[in-house]
């Protein structure tokens, strides 16, 4: 595997006195695909936020490229960093939410130069070359000109995953991507996943889509209450699982996928 681009030791998240991640590490290489499954309420997509420091966290702590996340050293004392470093690190991260968050006001092109001209300080020229760029990269050339509105739940997310990239992240973090999709837009948005996981980038993805855990995944993490109760390579995980929490959770995958395939006879 090559090196190491996060690390998660012992990290803890509360709200409101809950422990919604209870000490759970991580390691993310670079170029890795990691895919985060497990019960609905397991903490999935707080750990990712907790990756971009979209929520502070409660104890641990996480590293990229060695670099403490969110916290540091003031006279020999730990502190919340400062903003303006907090912005700085959050930049190594892109983030696609399962809500696509466009703004309505603006076409596809303009939600995906919005970013690269008021964070990274692009010109407006740049920013819009890169943006056409961007758009072609998620088969959306075509859509630059159009409103959120006039376009579908595929569209939209393919937008929101343009606006991510054109951050020129390090790390992409895809949380649940396709769950607010129509079922057969869910295809159009994996196959972008798909084509970044070949080109090499390093990706931590919350998702129900087994199928694509399976695919693309070099290593599968299981939470559930909290805790990573497995980490393997997709055929470990998925047809010899360790954990009695992940076999009983692949099973109820199976038994799901099963009633599906029955009902589209």
């Amino acid at each position: 595997m090559s090196e190491v681009v996060v690390v998660v030791d012992g990290l803890i998240k509360k709200f409101h006195d809950v422990a919604v991640l209870q000490g759970v590490d991580l390691t993310l290489h670079r170029g890795e695909v990691l895919s985060i499954i497990g019960p609905s309420g397991s903490g999935k997509s707080t750990l990712l936020r907790c990756l971009n420091q979209l929520e502070e966290i409660d104890g641990g702590e996480i590293r990229h490229n060695g670099e403490l996340l969110g916290i540091e050293t003031v006279r020999g004392k730990l502190m919340r960093s400062r903003e303006k470093d907090i912005v700085r690190q959050r930049r190594a991260f892109g983030m696609v939410f399962q809500h696509f968050n466009l703004f309505p006001h603006m076409t596809a092109i303009e939600n995906v130069m919005e970013g690269p001209t008021q964070v990274r300080k692009v010109s407006k020229t740049k920013a819009s070359a890169l943006a056409a760029e961007e758009l072609a990269r998620v088969g959306l050339a075509g859509h630059a000109n159009h409103y959120p509105a006039e376009l579908s739940g595929g569209q939209q997310q393919r937008v929101a995953i343009a606006r991510a990239l054109a951050m020129r992240p390090e790390i992409m973090l895809f949380d649940e991507p396709t769950s607010a999709l129509d079922p057969e837009l869910v295809d159009e948005v994996l196959d972008v996943i798909r084509s970044l996981a070949a080109e090499g980038m390093t990706m931590a993805i919350v998702t129900h889509e087994m199928s694509l855990a399976q695919e693309i995944s070099d290593t599968v993490v299981v939470m559930d209450r909290g805790q990573v109760v497995e980490t393997g390579p997709p055929g470990q995980v998925f047809r010899a699982p360790r954990s009695e929490r992940t076999r009983r959770f692949v099973a109820k995958l199976i038994a799901a996928q099963q009633k599906t395939d029955k009902e589209n006879l």
